[in-house]
């Protein structure tokens, strides 16, 4: 079972994407589950959703306390003591930053083995004009985990938001810097 944690802000998207992540395993043969974590519900407040994909049916229905891959909508929240915390060794980490790792404060991180920086903001507010990050990170996602299609992935946005959305993600995928720790 592969299991992923997404944290970010209500309102960029971050539910929208592990959805989007569970379909995508679905159609693509694989079981999926989602499971969203709100604290106050407010523009701008942390929010988690957390992910498990398996190619057996999935019966935990808790959320993810070691996960192998965490997806950061907001590199701000990398500072927030429980983000990375919990990260199994060797796993992946993906956020949205135009910075380096060091800038990060992530190249003394042992248990990152693989990381995906990708300037989703960026990406979003030149495409959509808002800071709707859900497609450029499921570019990142899938450009650095290889654990779904895509194809499937664009098939779904462009089912749920259209033609914009849909080239978004793949500018998020063919952008992503990925770097093996």
């Amino acid at each position: 079972m592969y299991e992923i944690k997404l944290v970010g802000r209500a309102g960029q998207g971050v539910v929208t994407a592990a959805n989007i992540i569970v379909y995508a395993a679905v159609v693509e043969g694989k079981f999926g589950c989602s499971l969203p974590h709100f604290g106050f519900e407010r523009e701008g407040a942390p929010v988690v959703s957390y992910v498990r994909i398996s190619n057996k049916k999935i019966r935990k229905k808790t959320r993810v306390y070691k996960p192998d891959c965490v997806v950061v909508f907001d590199e701000n929240l990398l500072d927030l003591p429980d983000v990375l915390h919990h990260l199994k060794n060797g796993g992946t980490l993906i956020v949205n930053s135009t910075k380096t790792p060091a800038a990060l404060n992530l190249s003394n991180n042992s248990k990152i083995k693989k990381l995906g920086i990708v300037d989703a903001s960026g990406l979003a507010l030149r495409y959509l004009d808002r800071p709707i990050l859900s497609s450029p990170m499921l570019g990142a996602f899938v450009a650095t985990t290889k654990i779904v299609r895509v194809e499937s992935i664009v098939n779904r946005i462009q089912q749920l938001f259209g033609t914009k959305n849909s080239e978004l993600v793949v500018k998020g995928y063919e952008s992503t810097k990925i770097i093996e720790v």
